[in-house]
This record gives structure tokens, C-alpha cells and sequence, in this order.
């Protein structure tokens, strides 16, 4: 087992039935009844059953969930499994299939029904929610608690689940392993989450003419294949094929140009064979768009950015979630290279690779959906 630091969190790359159930055994002794945060490399997710099982044998509060790889002492591995203790007063809970017309509307009642006394209603707490990224409409959803519950929480959130983009359980609470859910953690923390993606804009604007969720169906009234094929020949000289849309696409995202200023990344995620474009997160009717590149040094400023607010914050026990798109497109060097400027703010990063994130920026107060970032949660009061 790996463990250089037990305060923080446990990590074993192995995580086999005996290890997990020592682990289980020893989290009362070492962390009395803060609740278990676990984070599962898609790899190993057929360890969540006997992680589950173990915390039910010894009485731990469990939530978790699955994500395509972790970050474990600032390095990102593909297997392994993370658990780190939450404050003792967190609360959790595992919404509903998110299909449903009144999910939203089940989370804010819960969050109504939390028992608090006049000395913890004081205090903002954290919304840290953890949605399925085969969810389609989380901007919505995060559009549509934010008109509820307004500014009395902070907010951070990622999306877990399976590299390959299908449909399977990701979602850890206690004795459920669910997906097309929402798990809501409120911990006592205020500060939310805050995260950087270092992406520029371009001079050039197209417009999303027809756009429905997450698929652009034209661009300049157009097939958004046809045109967005187009836009990257003459922007970089990349000739995007059918054959080799999944090869580049990562590399060439969709910038969501918003009226404040802010640059919302989307990354193309399939194509119809009508031409639409699919991308990891909603985008709006008639959206201003781009196409972006994104050279390692433009993204770096971004994490420089990331580290001076985590340095002013001066926060400790930092959970990291980089985005899986990113690290694709900067391979293993380019994204060792960024958390190594986090690693010497927060000391060596824990956390995972997530598939979509939810934080704020410095120019936006409430909370969007971003792919493309790394976001930082601080996860200790």
C-alpha cells in the first residue's frame, strides 16, 4: 500500500479485498466518524462492492464515485483507489435518475430538511456535487437550483463516470452504486470551488444557428460537421475527416463566447450521421462560438492563475479534479508539468480526472458547467 500520508488520505493502487478491509476496519480508529470520501479508478470499479460491504460491516458513512483516473501524489494513474475523511458534519445524498421532471426539486426539499443549529446556520456551507456525466443537461439543472437557492451556498461540482462516455453506475452512496444521478455532498466549508481552464479567445465568431442540449445541429446554418471541419482547415491547417474526428476533436474544442466575457469550453464528443455535433455540455441556441486551440503555455497560465488564488486562499487538504479532455490533449509530460506548479501551492495533489466540471471563475459568481478546467475543493474547514 501507498500511504505516505494518512491525515490526508489512503491511497493503494491495488485495491484488493484485504486491503480494503483492514482500511475499513481501521477509519473509526484513525478518523473517528467523519464520513469516507472515495474516489475509483474506472479500472477497479469492480472494488466498490467490496468497499461498500466493508464500510456496512464497521459502520462508515460512505460516498464516493468513479472516475476514468486518479491523481495521486500529483501524478495521474489509471488504477487505484483514494479515500480521504470528509468533516463529520457533511451530508449527503443520492438524488434520483436525473431524467425525472422534479429532480431538481427533490435536492432543494433536501436541502431544506437539513437540521441545523442557529450557530451552523451561520455558517455558508459548500453544495459539492458529483453528477453522472452521462447527464446531458447539468447546466440546466445548475441554472435552475441556482434560481432556487440563490447565493446561501458555494459551489463546485465534476462529473464521474467512464471514459468511453456509456452508461454504467458511477455513483457511490453507502450501499448504492447508481448512475444518471446526482450525488450532493453539503459540507461545511464556505469556500466552493474554484477552477481555470487558460484557454483564449480567438478573433474569429461563428454562431450556433440550431443548437438542442448538448447537439449543434447547424453552425452558420450549416451541418456543424461540415462547417466546424471547415473552421479547423483554415484556422490550423488540420484536415478532420469522419475517420479522425475523435483523434483531433479533444484538441480543437467549441468556445462558448458569453456575454460577460467569460469563455465556456465545450469539448466535441461524437457526430451524427446528419452532420449534428455532440459535445460534453449543453449548448444554448444561437450561441457566440469559436474554435479553439489551446498551446501548452496558454493552458499553463491558467493553472499559474489556479495557484496564485489557491496561494491567497491559503488553504490546506486541496482535492484536484482535472479534466480527462485536458489531459488528453496534453498527454502525461503537459499535465505533470501543471500539477506541478499546483503541487507547490497545495503540496502533492490528491484527487481525480473528471469528465466535466462545476466552479466559479473570476468573472462569473454563480456557478457553470466547464469542461477543459482544473478545479480546486478545498476539503477541510
Amino acid at each position: 500500500m501507498e500511504n505516505d500520508d494518512e491525515e490526508d488520505c489512503i491511497f493503494f493502487g491495488n485495491p484488493c479485498e484485504r486491503t480494503i478491509s483492514r482500511e475499513a476496519g481501521n477509519w473509526h480508529q484513525t478518523y473517528g466518524d467523519m464520513p469516507m470520501l472515495a474516489l475509483v479508478a474506472e479500472q477497479n470499479k469492480e472494488a466498490v462492492r467490496l468497499l461498500q460491504k466493508s464500510c456496512a460491516e464497521n459502520k462508515v458513512t460512505l460516498y464516493g464515485a468513479m472516475f476514468p483516473g486518479l491523481i495521486e501524489q500529483g501524478r495521474i494513474v489509471e488504477q487505484g483507489m483514494c479515500l480521504l475523511p470528509l468533516p463529520g458534519a457533511t451530508r449527503g445524498y443520492l438524488s434520483g435518475p436525473l431524467d425525472s421532471e422534479h429532480a431538481v426539486e427533490h435536492l432543494v426539499t433536501w436541502l431544506n430538511g437539513q437540521e441545523e443549529t442557529d450557530e451552523q446556520k451561520k455558517k455558508r456551507k459548500t453544495l459539492f456535487l458529483i453528477f453522472d456525466a452521462m447527464v446531458s443537461n447539468v447546466g440546466t439543472i445548475l441554472e435552475d437550483m441556482y434560481g432556487k437557492l440563490g447565493d446561501q451556498y458555494a459551489y463546485a461540482g465534476v462529473n464521474a463516470g467512464s471514459n468511453t462516455l456509456t452508461s454504467q453506475p458511477c455513483l457511490i452512496e453507502n450501499n448504492q452504486f447508481a448512475e444518471g444521478r446526482v450525488l450532493a455532498l453539503l459540507l461545511p466549508i464556505s469556500d466552493g470551488g474554484i477552477l481555470e481552464h487558460g484557454y483564449c479567445e480567438l478573433d474569429e465568431n461563428v454562431l450556433a444557428a440550431a443548437s438542442e442540449g448538448n447537439l449543434i445541429h447547424t453552425i452558420n446554418w450549416r451541418p456543424a460537421l461540415s462547417e466546424y471541419r471547415k473552421l479547423v482547415y483554415e484556422s490550423f491547417g488540420i484536415e478532420i475527416t469522419r475517420d479522425n474526428f475523435y483523434d483531433y476533436a479533444v484538441h480543437y474544442p467549441f468556445g462558448i463566447l458569453r456575454a460577460n466575457g467569460e469563455l465556456l469550453v465545450r469539448i466535441p464528443s461524437e457526430f451524427t450521421r446528419e452532420g449534428g455535433i455532440y459535445c460534453v455540455g449543453e449548448v444554448p441556441p444561437n450561441s457566440i462560438l469559436q474554435v479553439l486551440d489551446a498551446p501548452a503555455e496558454s493552458l499553463l497560465k491558467g493553472v499559474q492563475r489556479l495557484a496564485d488564488r489557491l496561494r491567497a486562499l491559503c488553504w490546506t487538504k486541496t482535492l484536484i479534479f482535472y479534466c480527462t479532455g485536458r489531459f488528453m490533449h496534453l498527454g502525461d509530460q503537459g499535465s505533470t508539468n501543471e500539477l506541478e506548479v499546483l503541487n507547490q501551492v497545495t503540496g502533492p495533489c490528491h484527487g481525480a480526472l473528471s469528465l466535466g466540471e462545476i466552479g466559479i471563475t473570476g468573472k462569473d459568481q454563480y456557478p457553470l458547467f466547464h469542461n477543459a478546467t482544473i478545479v480546486a475543493l478545498r476539503c477541510a474547514p
